[in-house]
């Protein structure tokens, strides 16, 4: 039940709360307790609770003396989303559009970086580890970084018993990316099975009424297990899949027998209703990804999402134009579709291929303004990028003066600047981001970047370089499509690295 639903009393019953520490929500357990709606509670916070909001609640309780109610409280740090065993969420929305909006205060930054870095942080209490920590120096991600020490000092000076739960020496390696040291494929059709859904459907953890494909864990094991495989494949497993469950389940209709003794027959049905339930449960969840395999499958052919995906994988592992590839790319963005997504994704290439462009004149500007206007697509976005690149340009030429100094967004829109990773794609990976993960998990000398060591509390030069897990972070948001070349990239360089990513 959610907290803000209203409750009629329930005499002799325990309440569990499962909520954010917010004053809003201390006030709604407040009226619970002071109506009598429930005889006990039992309060599970899935984040630290400020003191002074602490002070508050029990202040007011122990003049009404129903302090004597409440049974446990607990705090579990899960102020997260899971959305597969390695890719998780902070539930921080339009991420990127905030970090590239005008006029935004110190504050706002202070409060969105401290979200970002309290929200690691719980997903590292969960992990239960102390990793080392890469990153771009002298950019915000040492905000991040401070904020993650602070809440592990705080935690560990509260309850130090819970320090021997970690490890005393480093096995996970986290590091923190700026999602624009990679844009371009942020626009790509990648062909996993995860992101082909998540980029024609999108994806929900809970009841969707859009059409979105809902999403569980739990349960769904073909998505567990091919998130990050191309969906031909994953269509073949799931027909596969599809006809074994069909042939342990086909002798229950009476249509195919063994042999015609009792005996027999009823071995088999015991056996088979001993795992019914997983049956049922493996039925459903193959089932679901049927019916949107049929969808994708449609998708791919009315809006030529093969060729688009074949033109985007040859363009962001060479990073530049061919005379081939500028002659697919005239022949795809000509062709006749019904399908009215078909637009959107014209205009995707069409922005990939101005942000791989180092230096645009003025005539290739002019062709893809044209190239707009005879799809008869808005430039709402084209201009966006382009006032990025011109405004991101000026700060490189000039980082000083008058308004600017000691203005955090500025200061941002500056290190961000520079922090733009060229030149480290090999072996034709699409994916800046996967090449530069793989190469600091290999520990690898990657100018301006640092180690920082949470035990040590200090830059660290010396890190273990035999890493477990390791979680990759992109401030802006990442995406599926990453997530599918990073996953490749590990399993073929490092074998048993678990991987996790944010979404």
């Amino acid at each position: 039940m959610n907290i803000k639903e209203k409750r009629e009393r329930i005499p002799d019953a325990m309440a569990i709360y499962l909520v954010a520490p917010t004053e809003e929500n201390f006030n709604i357990i407040k009226d619970d307790i002071n109506l009598n709606n429930f005889d006990n509670y039992t309060l599970d916070f899935i984040d630290s609770v400020p003191d002074t909001i602490f002070q508050n609640f029990f202040s007011e309780l122990i003049s009404t003396t129903n302090q004597h109610r409440i049974y446990k409280i607990c705090v579990h740090p899960i102020s997260f989303m899971i959305y597969h065993p390695k890719v998780f969420s902070l539930n921080i929305n339009n991420s990127y559009k905030f970090l590239n909006s005008p006029g935004i205060k110190d504050a706002e930054f202070n409060s969105y970086f401290e979200k970002i870095g309290k929200g690691i942080f719980n997903v590292l209490f969960n992990l239960k580890t102390l990793p080392i920590i890469k990153y771009k120096e002298n950019w915000f991600a040492e905000s991040i970084v401070s904020v993650i020490q602070e809440s592990y000092n705080i935690t560990f000076d509260k309850f130090p018993e819970l320090k021997e739960e970690f490890p005393r020496r480093n096995n996970t390696l986290l590091i923190i990316l700026d999602r624009d040291t990679d844009l371009p494929i942020m626009l790509h059709h990648a062909s996993s099975l995860g992101s082909m859904i998540n980029d024609l459907f999108g994806i929900s953890r809970k009841k969707s009424t859009n059409n979105q494909f809902e999403i569980d864990p739990l349960v769904d094991y073909i998505w567990n297990n091919y998130l990050s495989t191309d969906f031909p494949t994953v269509h073949g497993k799931i027909s596969e899949e599809l006809k074994s469950i069909i042939e342990q389940t086909k002798f229950l209709d009476g249509t195919s027998h063994l042999n015609n003794e009792v005996s027999e027959v009823s071995k088999q049905i015991n056996s088979t209703l001993e795992g019914l339930r997983d049956l049922t449960l493996k039925q459903n969840v193959l089932k679901n990804h049927a019916n949107f395999a049929e969808k994708l499958s449609t998708e791919i052919k009315s809006r030529f999402l093969d060729k688009f995906y074949d033109l985007e994988y040859s363009l962001l592992s060479k990073r530049k134009f061919s005379s081939d590839l500028k002659k697919k790319y005239s022949d795809l963005l000509v062709k006749k579709s019904k399908n009215p997504t078909f637009q959107s994704d014209c205009l995707r290439i069409i922005l990939m291929n101005y942000l791989l462009q180092n230096k645009s004149s003025t005539e290739d500007l002019k062709e893809l303004e044209s190239m707009l206007d005879s799809l008869e697509l808005k430039h709402d976005s084209f201009e966006f990028l382009k006032q990025k690149k011109s405004f991101e340009e000026s700060v490189k030429k000039d980082n000083s003066g008058g308004d600017s100094e000691g203005n955090s967004f500025f200061q941002y829109i500056s290190s961000k600047s520079k922090s733009i990773i060229r030149g480290l794609i090999t072996s034709e990976q699409p994916s800046i981001i996967a090449d530069l993960v793989n190469s600091l998990s290999a520990n690898k000398d990657i100018p301006n970047f640092v180690s920082y060591n949470l035990i040590k509390k200090s830059i660290d030069t010396k890190v273990n370089t035999e890493f477990s897990q390791v979680i990759v972070f992109l401030v802006g948001g990442g995406g599926l499509a990453e997530f599918e070349y990073l996953d490749q990239l590990l399993i073929q360089n490092y074998k048993n690295v678990n991987l996790y990513i944010n979404l």
